[in-house]
């Protein structure tokens, strides 16, 4: 098959899906439905095993978001691609980027803060200290301390 035939089925299977755990059948209302509860990033082991499958099909997940239907209740996994596809304002890429490489970025703090991982101190602790190139000690360790706190938690679930 070619890639427009590929893209075509799996787009129809997320719209499928979407739209079957959604209130409303018609795509443009079931999208509305639907938030971003958390991500995930896949072991390569579950990579490796093909341990998730996106809605439209996409085997070997490593990106993983999960949904949440607010009318309703329903819950699923989709990947980072189709959940950018069909929830445009979602900005998970940078998520991602600041866990493959084990680095705050705002995108993450900001999520960290959102989920509870952190105090408003430590949140403006981290946005007031995260882009300097010198820190002392004290900045330093406690700098250290929260971004494993929060690699940690994310590590799994974020």
């Amino acid at each position: 098959m070619t890639k427009k035939v590929t893209d075509s089925i799996s787009s129809y299977r997320l719209f499928e899906g979407i739209t079957n755990l959604s209130t409303s059948s018609i795509w443009e209302e079931a999208k509305k439905e639907w938030r971003l509860d958390h991500v995930e990033m896949a072991e390569d082991h579950e990579v490796a095993e093909n341990k998730y499958v996106c809605l439209c099909g996409h085997p070997h997940l490593k990106e993983l978001c999960f949904i949440i239907n607010d009318f309703n209740g329903n819950e699923t996994m989709v990947g980072n691609h189709c959940v950018k596809n069909f929830m445009g304002n979602i900005k998970s890429d940078p998520l991602f980027q600041a866990i493959r490489q084990k680095k705050l970025n705002k995108a993450l703090i900001d999520y960290a803060r959102e989920h509870r991982m952190i105090t408003d101190r430590e949140y403006s602790f981290l946005l007031d200290v995260f882009r300097k190139r010198k820190r002392s000690s004290k900045q330093s360790a406690w700098y250290e301390s929260l971004k494993g706190k929060i690699l940690l938690t994310v590590g799994g679930k974020i």
